[in-house]
């Protein structure tokens, strides 16, 4: 019985194996997917920030071309590039100049001369050094405020100033305003003489002039991005070298827990950027995860399921039956055999000659528990004619209670004799129709009689017991 369970088994196996190969061919492309759309996210970004750097060292060399920048100049330049249009997020550009502290009354009226009525440093402070915007665009009324700020006076930008002027690249700060607005950056490059030395920091430090530099929102970049980013991804930025031990400047949801980011899917990279190092984590959002909610694999898996146990309970079904019918075969063929052998016994016991007989009054079969009837074997007699083994008078009996038989149904009462071991046998003749074979049977039951044989005496026969 163990081929059902077997079968039902093999099928289900079966069945697995193709959910799990659907399941891993899934996993995989799901996997595949968001491998490349974080890679397009990162390269994308990048590229946005490079750009920046870009924009600043066309600043850079109009300023080395130039002798003097006065603002108007600085502001058809600017209108010039476009920036406003192709680098969303940029909230402005601006000029600084290194202002040792005994000359800033002397940069003050060179400023004024060139155009800035009320420019004026500030705040003021006892620094050594100071780094006062002197040019910014564009000229809205946040960059206006900016026009004499000290940056030294800011330690994030104190800091990143510093940094550029030492490695003569550029320079990202750290977030410059509360951490409740949205996160502005500045990135900065140093702005040296032409033709100044620069092989050494100590160099560098005693030929710089001053520093252009780029402020934007790091939300309004991303967004910026949008087209060429992958919607269906969620983005973090940590300005640090870890998710754990950096400050987060930008969550693309406002959800976002570093501790519990995505059951699994998820990519942490490094982006290193004006000598600060991003860590950005990027995982898929609900609608990414519905790209690969196909069902179809689970249904067929489902379905073959089904299959496999229906399988197993038919088989199952099939072999019981197949079990049954053998033991109610065996069970009726036992009955069968004791009904037989009642019968044989029964018919043995019987005295008469039993005969069957077909309608010409040929022998097909005959019994008798009377061994005496017969003087040679029973089966000698079996195809022959009545005519040939009886005396005509006994066949012509014979014939006459067929005859009758054939026409009533039965016959009976009808007697014969024969000559038999040296006596006259007389025999009362019941001659029936078989059912379902057209042919009657008979039956002959025996007296003996001690008259002596008035008929010459025939050849010793053997009778047959019962005749159809």
């Amino acid at each position: 019985m163990i081929a059902a369970p077997l079968l039902a088994l093999v099928l289900l196996g079966v069945t697995s194996l193709f959910w799990l190969n659907e399941e891993r061919a899934r996993h995989e492309r799901r996997v595949h997917v968001f491998g490349t759309a974080v890679e397009r996210v990162v390269s994308n970004l990048s590229d946005r920030l490079a750009a920046f750097e870009i924009v600043l060292r066309g600043v850079k060399g109009y300023y080395e071309g130039s002798d003097t920048i006065d603002p108007a100049e600085f502001h058809a330049y600017f209108e010039a590039l476009k920036l406003p249009q192709s680098r969303l997020g940029l909230q402005g550009i601006a000029l600084l100049a290194q202002v040792p502290a005994a000359q800033r009354e002397q940069h003050e009226a060179q400023m004024r001369a060139l155009g800035l009525a009320g420019y004026r440093m500030h705040p003021r402070s006892d620094q050594p050094v100071q780094a006062p915007v002197t040019h910014v665009e564009p000229q809205t009324p946040s960059n206006q405020e900016q026009l004499g700020q000290d940056a030294m006076a800011h330690p994030a930008r104190r800091e990143a100033l510093e940094r550029a002027r030492d490695s003569g690249g550029m320079a990202l700060t750290g977030p410059l305003n509360p951490a409740d607005a949205p996160v502005l950056l500045a990135i900065y490059l140093p702005l040296y003489p032409p033709g100044a030395p620069q092989a050494t920091v100590a160099q560098r430090r005693a030929g710089i002039e001053g520093w252009v530099v780029a402020r934007f929102f790091i939300a309004e970049v991303i967004r910026g991005l949008a087209q060429e980013l992958d919607t269906d991804l969620a983005l973090a930025i940590h300005d640090g070298p870890s998710v754990a031990g950096g400050e987060q400047i930008f969550a693309s949801r406002a959800d976002y827990a570093p501790a519990a980011v995505n059951g699994g899917l998820e990519s942490v990279r490094s982006l290193d950027v004006g000598g600060r190092r991003w860590t950005l984590v990027l995982y898929p959002q609900p609608s990414f995860e519905q790209r690969f909610e196909g069902y179809t694999h689970h249904l067929i898996a489902l379905l073959g399921v089904a299959f496999s146990l229906l399988a197993g309970w038919f088989l199952g079904m099939q072999i019981s039956a197949r079990r049954r019918a053998v033991a109610l075969a065996h069970g009726m063929t036992r009955e069968l055999r004791r009904a037989r052998d009642a019968l044989e016994d029964t018919l043995n016991a019987v005295p008469d000659l039993l005969l069957e007989l077909d309608g010409d009054g040929r022998i097909h079969h005959y019994r008798s528990a009377r061994s005496d009837l017969a003087c040679v074997p029973p089966e000698d007699q079996i195809g022959r004619l009545l005519a040939e083994v009886l005396p005509p008078e006994a066949a012509a009996e014979f014939m006459s209670a067929l005859a009758e038989a054939r026409a009533q149904g039965h016959s009976e009462g009808r007697q014969y004799c024969v000559p038999m071991h040296g006596a006259l046998r007389w025999f009362e003749l019941s001659v029936a129709r078989k059912e379902g074979e057209g042919a009657p049977c008979a039956s002959s039951r025996w007296r003996a009689m001690s008259a002596a044989a008035t008929r010459p005496r025939l050849p010793c026969t053997a009778w047959p017991i019962s005749m159809r």
